[in-house]
């Protein structure tokens, strides 16, 4: 989730914050793609299209795909509704994350400061006096601690896949009503030609780990990417121009 303000959590200086959810997803109405975990594949594969991108490091990680370019989310609705059954947690959880502390391998919280359900007066206190995490917060670092754990485990999916060689950049073009076509790139999926190629001992590794399960799971997703194209509005009719007159050409007659 791209957070406009984020800043670190803390008992001291927000000992008098108070959190109010606001309706909607407005907040993800421009994003194209989410953060996946592993946990979720099973059931997001349903109705999103889950790939892989490489970040800064080159680590590879799976997201889902919501539009078809960029700032564009199809299932956020013009009213903020979402449009699909699941809600990925990287945004149930918004206007709240978990890093990893600099100084420790704690996890250090971090909220949205711009996001407009925090404030001094309305909502339920993030803090009880004591400075000890209220029952608000703490629910909240519950989904952010199994969060943390699953990403864990995403990233070691994502160095499994690559150590062996299975990802390849791939590209797709979509054609939506009306004839405009969209392209979407710079995603990587698994390569079932270099999964089947791969040694016994590999494969069973994979499929103790519970890794050739996922693959499935995203192999079979990508057929969603077709389910995106009946989200995009038509163009509005454009006003019709006047056809220009054309004028015939006198004839020119040879002189004799």
């Amino acid at each position: 989730m791209k957070f406009a303000k984020p800043v670190a959590l803390n008992s001291n200086t927000h000992r008098s914050l108070r959190f109010r959810p606001e309706g909607g997803f407005r907040f993800a109405a421009d994003l194209h793609a989410a953060p996946l975990g592993a946990s979720e594949f099973f059931v997001a594969a349903r109705e999103y299209a889950i790939v892989f991108v490489r970040g800064a490091a080159e680590e590879a990680m799976p997201v889902v795909v919501l539009g078809l370019k960029k700032d564009e989310n199809l299932f956020v609705s013009e009213d903020g509704h979402w449009n699909a059954r699941y809600l990925p947690l990287s945004i149930r959880s918004y206007p709240f994350a978990s890093i990893e502390a600099k100084d420790s391998a704690r996890m250090q919280v971090v909220i949205d400061e711009a996001y407009p359900g925090f404030g001094d007066t309305e909502g339920t206190a993030l803090f009880a006096e004591g400075g000890e995490p209220a029952t608000e917060l703490q629910n909240t670092l519950r989904v952010l601690q199994a969060q943390r754990h699953d990403i864990v485990q995403t990233r070691r999916l994502g160095a499994e896949l690559s150590g062996l060689g299975l990802l390849t950049e791939r590209s797709a073009q979509l054609q939506v009503a009306g004839g405009e076509q969209f392209k979407l790139d710079g995603f990587c999926l698994v390569d079932e030609a270099k999964l089947n190629a791969l040694a016994d001992a590999d494969l069973l590794r994979l499929a103790r780990q519970g890794d050739l399960a996922l693959i499935t799971a995203h192999l079979m997703s990508i057929n969603n990417l077709g389910l995106l194209t009946p989200k995009v509005k038509p163009p509005a009719d454009p006003i019709e121009k006047p056809r220009p007159t054309l004028k015939k050409k006198a004839a020119v007659h040879a002189k004799a």
